[in-house]
């Protein structure tokens, strides 16, 4: 099983949901989210491909890392 990360990185808070196809399997909300939260849930969920947005600044050691961790499969 491979699931799909989404990231909504906003100006108060991050949302971070988990999707199997097109059911979602988990909704979390970080006041700030750390890149060993977001490590965490990519193993937790076994993710395979993610997606960013953001109206707030793009936290770019962030996505380099989600990048690298996920061989490219990465939508920003």
């Amino acid at each position: 099983m491979s699931n799909v990360l989404t990231i909504d990185q906003g100006n108060s808070s991050t949302k971070v949901c988990v999707f199997d196809d097109d059911v979602m399997i988990a909704s979390l909300r970080f006041a700030a989210l750390s890149i060993e939260e977001l490590f965490a849930i990519v193993e937790q969920y076994n993710v395979s491909n993610a997606i960013y947005c953001s109206v707030a600044r793009m936290d770019i050691r962030m996505i380099e890392s989600l990048r690298n961790s996920l061989n490219g499969n990465l939508i920003v």
